[in-house]
């Protein structure tokens, strides 16, 4: 994977973070973007320390025009993008599905829908040229049902049915794009969480007892994009701990 460019959106924290700092061992130059420019700043500084190569942008997936200027800029100066980790989303407002506001509701669908859209057709149209690997970055609240979170949930799904559309459309440009699915994580995401949620995961609804470490989820996404896993494309890879097993 050395001498490549990737992207990581959301990069500045997290399984973005873990998945930077790991493409950036293989000898990646990881294009890191975030609205956390502090500590986006502070990951390029760790990676180039340890011998890696790293940059940061700062980018609000949600804004199209934010989106596509950051590429033309990588484009500039790389002129091409190796591999994307789509991973930048939001959980949300918890609230039962009658009471959820429309702010609350399009916020969600804004970042964890529409920024990843916005974020492939421009990984896409550098990609076409010389072919690439795409993984986004869903849950496992987008295979089932997640109360009290149905915007989350619904982005999760939605995100899950743009891989395979895209796996299917751009294969013959040598694309692949597939999708890793974690359950409860230890990132910010869940700190919101009531305790009794996170509890009830962990002791009764994960057959391991325990959270997903980011670095976990991290080695599955640089896996999925590397040519170990070439002729995966289009596929839904659980990295759960066993949640979705029964």
């Amino acid at each position: 994977m050395s001498k490549k460019v990737a992207l990581v959106t959301g990069g500045a924290n997290g399984i973005g973070k873990s998945t930077a700092m790991q493409l950036a061992s293989e000898g990646v130059h990881v294009v890191i973007t975030d609205i956390n420019n502090e500590a986006g700043a502070a990951l390029v500084s760790e990676i180039e320390n340890t011998g890696g190569s790293a940059e940061y942008h700062h980018m609000n997936v949600a804004d199209q025009e934010e989106v596509s200027k950051v590429a033309a800029s990588i484009k500039h100066t790389h002129q091409r993008i190796d591999y994307a980790v789509n991973n930048a989303g939001i959980g949300g407002v918890m609230a039962p599905s009658h009471e959820i506001k429309k702010a609350d509701w399009d916020r969600v669908i804004d970042v964890n829908m529409s920024g990843v859209l916005y974020c492939m057709q421009e990984e896409l149209k550098m990609m076409m040229e010389h072919g690439g690997s795409i993984v986004n970055i869903a849950s496992i609240a987008g295979q089932v049902g997640f109360p009290y979170c149905i915007p989350y949930s619904a982005t999760k799904h939605a995100v899950i049915g743009m891989t395979k559309t895209i796996a299917m459309e751009y294969a013959r440009n040598n694309i692949r794009c597939n999708v890793v699915c974690p359950s409860f994580t230890e990132t910010d995401i869940i700190t919101d969480l009531p305790d009794k949620i996170l509890e009830f995961s962990k002791n009764y609804r994960v057959p391991m007892r325990r959270h997903g470490k980011p670095s976990e989820i991290a080695e599955a996404i640089v896996w999925l994009l590397s040519d170990k896993a070439s002729y995966m494309n289009g596929h839904v890879m659980n990295v759960d701990g066993g949640y979705s097993a029964g």
